[in-house]
C-alpha cells in the first residue's frame, strides 16, 4: 500500500456502511429499553415533533459514527474534538449520561436485526469497545 491511508479493515467498511441503515432502528430499540428517552427526543412535544427529532438524531448518528471510522488514524485530535462538541451539545439539551448504555445496547440490537443473527462474542466486544470509546467521550463533555 502507498501513501498514508489507513489499511483497510473489513470491520471499518462493514461499521460505515451499515451505519446509515441502523440508526433509525437504534433509535426504536432505545425507546424499547428505556421510556423516558422519548422525552429527549421532544415526543412530550407530540409525536410529530418526536419523530422529527429522532430523524434528525438518527442521521447525526449515523454521520458520527461514519466519520469517527474515517478520521482513524495517527491523529485523533480532530475526531475528539467533534466528540467534545457533541458532548457540549447534548449537555445543553440536557441528555443524561445514563441514557448512553441503553443506546449502546440500542446498537447491538441494531447491528444483530441488520445481520440477522446474534453477534460473536468477538464482534460484540468490537461494537463495545467502538460504542464505548465514542460514547465515553462525548459523557465526558457532559460531566463538565
Amino acid at each position: 500500500m502507498t501513501g498514508t491511508a489507513p489499511p483497510f479493515h473489513p470491520f471499518y467498511v462493514f461499521m460505515a456502511y451499515i451505519t446509515v441503515l441502523l440508526s433509525s432502528c437504534n433509535i426504536i430499540r432505545i425507546f424499547e429499553l428505556q421510556p423516558r428517552a422519548k422525552k429527549v427526543f421532544g415526543y412530550d412535544q407530540g409525536e410529530e415533533v418526536g419523530k422529527s427529532h429522532a430523524n434528525v438524531h438518527a442521521s447525526a448518528f449515523a454521520g458520527l459514527f461514519d466519520s469517527s471510522f474515517q478520521m482513524l488514524g495517527p491523529d485523533l485530535e480532530f475526531i475528539q474534538d467533534i466528540l467534545r462538541q457533541v458532548g457540549r451539545r447534548h449537555k445543553s439539551m440536557g441528555v443524561s449520561p445514563s441514557l448512553f448504555p441503553y443506546m449502546g445496547q440500542a446498537v447491538i440490537h441494531a447491528v444483530e436485526k441488520y445481520l440477522g443473527k446474534p453477534l460473536t462474542a468477538e464482534q460484540r466486544a468490537a461494537w463495545e469497545e467502538v460504542y464505548d470509546s465514542i460514547s465515553n467521550e462525548i459523557v465526558k463533555n457532559i460531566l463538565q
